[in-house]
Formats: structure tokens, C-alpha cells, sequence
């Protein structure tokens, strides 16, 4: 094999053979590293801030209705769409009262 193709059989290095990093200089190169690892996610964080209240709020009904969605599928012998759709109705049902009665200054009750 030639040329760049020799690095690639060889053990993996932390750098190539011809580097002469000293120890300052690594110390620098790593620090560089997780500066720009903690730019990049605090950058993510931003960008997707918006969604994450939406998201966990969609995880707790997903984890609360589950049941609910579980015992429709048995009821209904088995049709998960069925099942799916009807948890949906109940789903819309409960938040609509939520909403509708919070709206009005009424406490929800089930």
C-alpha cells in the first residue's frame, strides 16, 4: 500500500508521527476541544428551548395515558388504531374540560 493509506494499518495515535505538541500545547488543544463541545450544546440548547416544555409535556400524557390506550386495545380485541383513536377522543376530552373550566375560574374534576 502507499502513501496515506500506511496511517490507517498502524496503531492509533493521539498525534500524527511528525508532531511535536508538548505537553502546554496538548493541555491547550483540549481545553480548545471542550470549549467548543460547551458552545455547541449550549448553541443546541437555544435553538431547541422552545420545544422542550412541549416535549416533556407530551412525554407525562404519553406516560399517563398509556394504561388507558392498554386496556382500550383489549377491549376492542386487539385493533390498535381503534384503541389509539379512542384514547386520542378521551385525551382531547379531559384537556378540552381543563381548559373550558380553567377558563371560567371552575376547579377540574374528572
Amino acid at each position: 500500500m502507499g502513501g496515506h493509506l500506511d496511517r490507517l494499518s498502524g496503531p492509533l495515535r493521539a498525534h500524527p508521527a511528525g508532531s511535536r505538541l508538548t505537553a502546554r500545547g496538548t493541555v491547550i488543544q483540549n481545553v480548545s476541544f471542550l470549549l467548543l463541545v460547551a458552545l455547541t450544546t449550549l448553541a443546541f440548547l437555544a435553538l431547541i428551548g422552545g420545544f422542550l416544555m412541549p416535549v416533556f409535556w407530551a412525554a407525562v400524557l404519553a406516560t399517563v395515558f398509556f394504561p388507558v390506550q392498554s386496556r382500550y386495545v383489549v377491549a376492542l380485541g386487539g385493533r390498535r388504531s381503534l384503541a389509539a383513536q379512542a384514547a386520542m377522543a378521551e385525551l382531547d376530552s379531559v384537556i378540552s374540560r381543563f381548559v373550558r373550566n380553567s377558563a371560567r375560574g371552575v376547579p377540574y374534576r374528572l
